[in-house]
């Protein structure tokens, strides 16, 4: 019997609850939201309230990227991701399991307005800076620059930078520059449907230097695959950039509780331990013999590691209560196994990838790989 309770995090295991504060988690297969008919499309997803960044009554839209096997199966194959310009968020990802039945695989909300109420990133493109900035401040080229500080730690008696600072790109409107659905000249991008966003962030934005043109482009390939591809240029000053996606994934469906009995494999020898705000302490320990090593290539439930490091958390021997971890990957390696896949390099021309992690559901036979 499955375990059932709240979605949690893929990684940490931190519980999503709905709230009043953070709107309805959506379940867009009983609301009467119909599949999509076209490789790209798009609808109004909210406005801006008087807030922040953006004057009130700026219109929020959601697009959305489907497969062409999608369309052509009527969601029995494929893929479908839907994304917000509002923090060029992955707001869903439908995708059927073995037996056909479409689920969508990320956490998410059902309006824009929803995101702009306190919640954990969900599914937000992090910038400037992704992760914690100790004491919210560094040095560039011999100039200390103080940073927005939004994460208090009072028993510390430490404040740090997360995540851009109180209004990181999360919270911005996108500008959708361009999208297509037809073959691009890049070979290495195949025949796929795409959007492209652009955001500029001004010299002095939350503390940080430099004025930043960054992009993020989503793209869904005829492989059924999605592509997140994420750049970042100053214009002038030098500055520090660290931009990621900060999805939530239940391979399960949202919906379905949690994710104690996916399976995770992570190809990497070592990790780096943290203090008790999350820092890390600048050593480099390896995984063997720890709750962290996860590189068996049958992979992992996430039961087994997040309840050893609980259990240590509570005895005072981790810092973090659960996976909350910077992994060290191991160096890669061509191999002549195509079915050890943590070994192969996946070609891409001038730009190779290598797989950095395989997380599994083993009921719906959902696989996520990055």
């Amino acid at each position: 019997m499955r375990p059932h309770g709240p979605p949690r995090c893929l990684l940490c295991a931190h519980p999503i609850r709905n709230s009043p504060t953070r709107g309805g988690l959506r379940h867009l297969l009983h609301t009467g939201a119909s599949l999509p008919t076209t490789l790209i499309s798009s609808r109004e997803f909210g406005e801006f309230p008087v807030y922040r960044s953006s004057p009130a009554g700026t219109p929020i839209t959601l697009y959305t990227l489907a497969s062409p096997s999608f369309l052509e199966s009527g969601g029995q194959r494929g893929l479908c991701v839907s994304v917000s310009d509002l923090g060029a968020t992955v707001q869903s990802i439908l995708v059927p399991d073995r037996d056909g039945e479409l689920a969508d695989v990320v956490l998410g909300f059902d309006s824009g307005e929803d995101y702009l109420r306190p919640q954990p990133y969900l599914g937000c493109t992090v910038g400037r800076f992704a992760n914690r900035i100790d004491r919210g401040a560094f040095s560039l080229d011999g100039v200390t620059h103080e940073l927005e500080r939004n994460m208090p730690f009072p028993d510390e008696g430490v404040s740090h930078a997360l995540h851009g600072g109180l209004e990181g790109w999360s919270w911005r409107l996108w500008r959708k520059v361009s999208d297509t659905s037809h073959s691009m000249a890049d070979p290495w991008q195949q025949n796929n449907s795409s959007l492209l966003f652009r955001l500029i962030s001004e010299d002095g934005d939350e503390g940080y230097p430099g004025t930043v043109e960054a992009t993020a482009r989503f793209e869904v390939t005829d492989d059924d695959e999605l592509l997140v591809t994420m750049t970042a240029e100053t214009l002038d000053h030098p500055t520090v950039v660290n931009m990621c996606n900060h999805s939530y994934f239940n391979l399960s469906g949202h919906a379905s509780g949690d994710i104690l009995n996916h399976k995770v494999q992570i190809p990497a020898e070592f990790y780096t331990p943290s203090d008790a705000t999350g820092l890390p302490t600048g050593e480099i320990a390896t995984v063997e013999g720890t709750a962290l090593d996860l590189r068996s290539a049958e992979g992992t439930a996430l039961s087994v590691p997040i309840e050893a490091l609980t259990a240590q958390h509570a005895a005072g021997e981790e810092a973090a209560a659960g996976l909350d971890h910077n992994f060290v990957l191991c160096d890669a390696q061509q191999s002549d196994d195509d079915e050890n896949e943590s070994k192969n390099i996946l070609a891409g021309g001038p730009r190779t990838q290598r797989l950095a992690a395989v997380c599994t559901d083993p009921v719906s036979q959902v696989s996520k790989r990055i």
